[in-house]
């Protein structure tokens, strides 16, 4: 149970820090040129959401042939 807790938790931070990149809160002060942080933002949220993702399917892919395995 905790490292399901841990495995969401991490993949969550992943997308606030994308997010934080984004909106600008999250910024390289001497840096020229914003956008690129903004679009490692949307990178990291995309990833975060694909980590989810993977994540989800495999515990319920997991579960489901353990299931079938026990009958």
């Amino acid at each position: 149970m905790f490292s399901k807790i841990l495995n969401y938790g991490i993949r969550i931070l992943i997308i606030i820090i994308g997010i934080l990149m984004v909106t600008g809160i999250i910024y390289v002060p001497d840096s020229q040129n914003n956008s690129i942080i903004r679009i490692f933002g949307v990178i990291f949220i995309l990833f975060g959401a694909l980590r989810i993702y993977m994540y989800y399917s495999s515990t319920r892919r997991y579960s489901r042939e353990k299931d079938i395995n026990n009958e």
